[in-house]
């Protein structure tokens, strides 16, 4: 809403007429307040839309037994929006292959169970993952963090298995896969300084950029009268306003019609 200004007080008008114009007061009062009214109107219009690179989306998918790999994966998401990257993490169990083959680039950390198992909340992706054929996930970039523990002869297992068949389905490695061992604090870190590099290089370069359209701006409130931007010139007259000329009407109105015309001019 416009905000009214209180009683006795005239808000400020900015003179767009230069005070040598051959106008008379009164007229210069009227097309200032006109033309302030007209470019606070074409100031309201959308402007173009802006166009800026479109980001790359990574989607971090983790099949966790313990909570560790999830941890890690919730991490990782995070430092790659830091980075500019749209990023998600999510369980790997709650993925079908199809689901998979559109995310495009995908980042999986994938624990071991037992011996060798792959941890329960992703038991029906592998079934559907062994019964694949062909190259569903092809287009598909992929990188896999393996964690393990050496103290179990399969150290690991899942990762690997999970890399190799992604690989077999024709998914493409980002970076090699890299294993780890308890801690995963070094081999996170180890993991990270080959992902982002590599996943940079995916980005779009400066040039290739697309249009994304501005919001719409709300409509601006109608002002209370014409002519000016905060409260435009009133009809009435004050008491120490005299009553313009003959002559002085005859101006004002070839100067209206003046604008009319170049208004119409410029519109056609």
């Amino acid at each position: 809403m416009n905000a009214r200004v209180p009683d006795g007080v005239h808000p400020p008008v900015i003179a767009l007429l230069p005070d040598d114009a051959p106008f008379s007061p009164d007229q210069r009062a009227w097309l200032n307040g006109f033309f302030a009214g007209l470019l606070t109107r074409l100031a309201a219009q959308p402007r173009p839309a802006a166009t800026v690179a479109p980001r790359v989306a990574v989607h971090v998918a983790f099949a966790s037994q313990t909570g560790t790999a999830e941890s890690l994966a919730k991490k990782l998401a995070k430092e790659a929006k830091g980075k500019g990257f749209h990023a998600k993490a999510q369980d790997l169990g709650t993925l079908s292959l199809a689901a998979l083959a559109k995310l495009e680039h995908v980042v999986i950390i994938a624990s071991t169970h037992g011996e060798g198992d792959a941890p329960d909340s992703v038991g029906a992706f592998v079934m559907e993952l062994d019964a694949a054929q062909g190259t569903p996930l092809q287009g598909l970039k992929y990188a896999v963090l393996a964690l393990g523990d050496r103290n179990y002869a399969k150290f690991c297992h899942f990762g690997k298995v999970l890399d190799e068949r992604l690989a077999e389905l024709g998914a493409t490695r980002l970076v090699p896969r890299v294993e780890v061992d308890g801690d995963a604090v070094t081999g996170f870190a180890a993991f990270r300084e080959h992902l982002w590099p590599c996943l940079d290089a995916t980005a779009p370069r400066q040039g290739d950029q697309v249009a994304v359209p501005t919001e719409e701006p709300d409509e601006p409130d109608e002002p209370e009268d014409v002519w000016t931007r905060s409260h435009p010139l009133a009809s009435k007259r004050g008491p120490c306003t005299k009553n313009p000329s003959p002559a002085e009407r005859i101006a004002r109105n070839s100067t209206e019609a003046s604008i009319a015309n170049a208004l119409t001019g410029s519109a056609g």
